[in-house]
């Protein structure tokens, strides 16, 4: 029997990804799949599985995507996943005992990164993904990184559980990838009031790669995983980069 679950995705040109997705959420009764204009064969893939349900939406940002696209949703549970993030079994059975259990209570994942050829064996990025119908959506002043305002009566259920992040298949991708998330990080960091800092700019790559490599350990992981993690320094950099770009633009002065 199929779980009352809606899982809730939004899409854009997935074509490569979109099927080991969804083979991953057989077992719910339904998955809205929200498309901006996709030009690939997302849709036709997503057309072979049963339970999905396709609507179409112009793209204003991915909070207000992602709240239209859990208005659509008609089951009890909503589950909340991109279009390159992978379901665990371990996963999908910890969603299985939450809904099964019928309480108060959202569930939180975390990320591991699909890199260079590997899986990353150190998650990062916890999220709410799971939660009952009504009790969750997106902040949707925040437009990049997400967050989800959660009703105050949730019980949060926090075991390790993860997802596979699939995010790019080159370099070029993860570097293209980077640019724009930075760029989209800068003008909404401007627009809430804050401005660059010589001080965080100069040492905010160095206290992300100790932090990755020595606290965390990524540097005995392997060459990926400390690949990785200069590349997620970097982007830690580059974001306060361009928050100086963006003042420059702006006319504004920057300490």
């Amino acid at each position: 029997m199929k779980l009352p679950v809606s899982v809730a995705i939004i899409t854009y040109n997935g074509e490569n990804i979109i099927d080991k997705c969804l083979e991953k959420l057989t077992n719910f009764i339904e998955v809205v799949v929200l498309d901006s204009g996709s030009s690939d064969k997302t849709i036709e893939i997503a057309e072979k599985y049963d339970n999905c349900k396709i609507y179409y939406n112009k793209f204003e940002s991915f909070p207000k995507q992602k709240n239209l696209a859990i208005s659509f949703c008609t089951q009890k549970w909503i589950l909340v996943l991109d279009q390159d993030e992978i379901l665990t079994d371990k996963a999908l059975s910890m969603i299985a005992n939450i809904v099964n259990n019928n309480k108060l209570e959202c569930l939180r994942l975390y990320m591991k990164e699909y890199f260079l050829g590997r899986i990353l064996s150190t998650p990062s990025c916890g999220r709410i993904k799971l939660f009952p119908q009504g009790k969750a959506h997106f902040d949707e002043n925040i437009i990049v990184h997400e967050k989800l305002i959660l009703s105050d009566e949730l019980k949060i259920i926090d075991k390790g559980g993860c997802f596979i992040h699939y995010s790019t298949e080159s370099i070029e991708q993860y570097i293209a990838k980077i640019n724009k998330y930075s760029s989209l990080s800068a003008n909404s960091k401007y627009l809430k009031g804050k401005r660059f800092s010589r001080l965080k700019c100069f040492t905010i790559f160095h206290i992300n790669l100790i932090k990755f490599l020595i606290f965390k350990g990524e540097i005995f992981k392997g060459k990926e995983t400390i690949i990785s993690a200069f590349i997620a320094s970097f982007y830690a950099f580059i974001k306060e980069v361009k928050l100086l770009e963006e003042s420059v633009k702006r006319n504004t002065k920057e300490d």
